[in-house]
């Protein structure tokens, strides 16, 4: 467990020891508290609807907030961009007057943290800690998408020239993960909604940064339904190149078919061998049956070019 007391007035964010949860906060002051799942259930704290928190941690599989008299509690299931990163960043927590309690078996959450202590100026209290927590979560999220972008642009590229391998898998995954990043930033709107409903009613200041927060999301949100389309662009893209090889086999064999037809025909009835058929015992028969086909290949594949049907 990690204890920090957040001093407006001093600006500072100092770290105390963990057997020191219990110390007294002086005006001004707020207590900020990062612990895991196992060690929540195992402390003595007197927290509201601390089972509810502990099941939805384990068992919810989505980002929800609840509003209770006097306490706000929820968790948040943010899905990584980044392809070399883990799955999600998952952490719960409960808000009640001065104090934050943080919930997450990612040491993530207490880099997060230190790095909004660097950025403490006067007058920053517990409000302003969370939307600060908030903001953090989506600081680095449009360069994520833009590299996104840049490498749906790069499988353009090799799509136009040539056809690449396992195109149908590389496309899924890119489906499958802004799929989930888009549904992440639904329920961080969501969240967002909800607490700048829940502070204006007593503080309309302070629903500004909430009101600002909703909006980057809801940006980041129409970036990924743009990469989702691009997504479903290049697929029919993909479709496209294959219709047009199969066409073109096609049409390659219904030349090769239309230019031996008429050499079947001629094949068929001089097959026959009927004891008056006059070229069969003529000297020059044979000479005429050569020539007779190749004017007729030659023929079709003039037609055939001037009607573009053959390169």
């Amino acid at each position: 467990m990690k204890c920090y007391i957040l001093d407006a007035e001093s600006q500072t964010m100092k770290k105390i020891p963990s057997e020191k949860t219990g110390v007294v906060l002086q005006e001004g002051q707020v207590g900020i508290k990062i612990m895991t799942r196992e060690e929540l259930k195992k402390s003595k704290i007197s927290l509201s609807y601390k089972n509810n928190l502990l099941y939805s941690l384990e068992y919810i599989k989505y980002s929800k907030v609840e509003i209770y008299r006097g306490s706000i509690q929820g968790i948040v299931r943010i899905p990584k961009i980044a392809s070399d990163c883990e799955e999600e960043f998952v952490f719960g927590f409960h808000w009640k007057e001065n104090n934050l309690w943080l919930i997450s078996d990612n040491k993530e959450l207490v880099e997060r943290v230190n790095k909004i202590k660097e950025d403490i100026y006067q007058g920053f209290t517990l409000p302003d800690f969370v939307l600060a927590l908030f903001n953090n979560l989506i600081e680095e999220d449009a360069l994520e998408l833009q590299n996104i972008e840049d490498e749906l642009e790069q499988i353009e590229e090799r799509l136009l020239k040539r056809k690449p391998e396992h195109f149908n898998e590389i496309i899924m995954q890119y489906r499958r993960q802004l799929s989930k990043i888009h549904a992440g930033y639904v329920q961080l709107n969501n969240i967002g909604d909800c607490l700048q409903a829940a502070r204006r009613e007593q503080f309309p200041e302070e629903s500004e940064g909430w009101g600002l927060f909703t909006h980057r999301v809801e940006r980041l949100h129409d970036y990924v339904e743009t990469l989702r389309e691009y997504v479903q662009q290049l697929r029919e893209l993909y479709q496209t190149q294959i219709d047009v090889e199969q066409n073109r086999i096609v049409t390659v064999l219904t030349v090769v078919t239309t230019l031996f037809l008429p050499l079947s025909l001629i094949a068929a009835w001089y097959g026959m061998n009927f004891p008056n058929m006059p070229e069969l015992h003529w000297r020059y028969g044979y000479l005429l049956i050569i020539v007779i086909s190749a004017v007729i290949i030659i023929a079709e594949l003039i037609f055939f070019k001037k009607k573009k049907i053959w390169k």
